[in-house]
C-alpha cells in the first residue's frame, strides 16, 4: 500500500508496472523491498514531490499470526529522499527575519505560523528568506499565504527558488508572488531555531483544514484539486 508520492507522476515517476515488475518480483530479500521502493523514489527527485508513506503485506501459507515485535521481526530503514525542514528567526533594528530550509511540510506549520505573528506583533518588517528551501507541502504553501496576507504591507520574501515560484504559480498565490523583494536583506548574524510546537490530533486537523481552504479559495482549478481534502478534514473535525 503507498500513498501518491510515487506512482504515475507525469513527470517520469514509477508506474505501477514498475513497481510490481522491478521491486516487488525481484527475488531479493523481501524486508529490503520498501527501502529499495523509497531509494527508487528519492533517486528520481522529481519537482511534484508529495509526501509518501508505505506500507508491505505479505501473505502465505501457514499458521494465521499477527508479528507485534517478537524477534523475527524485519525493518529497513531507508534513508530520508529529502531535508528536514529547519525553521530559525532573527532580528536586527526594526526588522524580523525568518528562513525556511529543507522540506517544510505541515509538521512545522503551526511553529513557522505561530513565530510570525508574533515577530508581526513586534516588529514593522518581516522578511521571510527561502534561500535554502527545496519543498513546501500544501499546508505550509497555506500558512505561508496566511501570514502574508495578514499584514500584506509589513512582509516580503526574498531568496525565492525557481521550484517554489512554480508552486506559488501553479496555486495561484499571487499575493505571495507580489511580495517577493528583489533586493537582498542580509539576514542577521545570529539565528535562532524555532522550537516545534506541540498540538493535538484536533489541532493539527484544524490547522490542515484552514491551510487547504486558503489555498482552495485562491482558484477554481484549486478548489477542484483540494475539495476532496477540505470535504474529509472538516468531516474528521465533526
Amino acid at each position: 500500500l503507498y500513498t501518491d508520492g510515487a506512482l504515475d507522476s507525469d513527470d517520469g515517476g514509477l508506474s505501477a508496472d514498475d513497481l510490481a515488475n522491478s521491486i516487488l518480483s525481484s527475488e531479493a530479500d523481501r524486508s529490503s523491498a520498501l527501502q529499495t521502493f523509497n531509494e527508487t523514489v528519492a533517486s528520481l527527485e522529481l519537482p511534484d514531490r508529495d509526501d509518501l508513506t508505505m506500507v508491505l503485506l505479505e501473505h502465505k501459507q501457514g499458521v494465521s499470526r499477527f508479528n507485534d515485535g517478537g524477534e523475527a521481526r524485519q525493518t529497513a530503514t531507508a534513508a530520508a529522499p529529502a531535508k528536514s525542514a529547519v525553521l530559525e528567526q532573527g532580528w536586527r533594528g526594526d526588522e524580523a527575519f525568518l528562513t525556511v530550509s529543507g522540506t517544510a511540510t505541515w509538521m512545522r506549520s503551526s511553529s513557522f505560523l505561530e513565530s510570525a505573528q508574533q515577530l508581526l506583533r513586534q516588529y514593522p518588517q518581516l522578511t521571510i528568506d527561502l534561500e535554502h528551501c527545496d519543498y513546501l507541502d500544501s499546508t505550509f504553501l497555506g500558512t505561508l499565504h496566511e501570514v502574508v496576507v495578514s499584514k500584506p504591507d509589513a512582509v516580503r520574501l526574498q531568496h525565492l527558488p525557481d521550484s517554489i515560484r512554480t508552486l506559488f504559480e501553479e496555486l495561484s498565490m499571487q499575493t505571495v508572488l507580489g511580495q517577493v523583494d528583489s533586493a537582498i536583506h542580509p539576514l542577521p548574524g545570529q539565528m535562532r531555531q524555532l522550537r516545534r510546537v506541540e498540538e493535538d490530533a484536533e489541532r493539527q486537523a484544524q490547522r490542515l483544514l484552514k491551510a487547504h481552504e486558503v489555498l482552495a479559495s485562491l482558484s477554481v482549478e484549486n478548489r477542484e484539486q483540494f475539495q476532496d481534502v477540505v470535504e474529509s478534514l472538516r468531516a474528521d473535525i465533526k
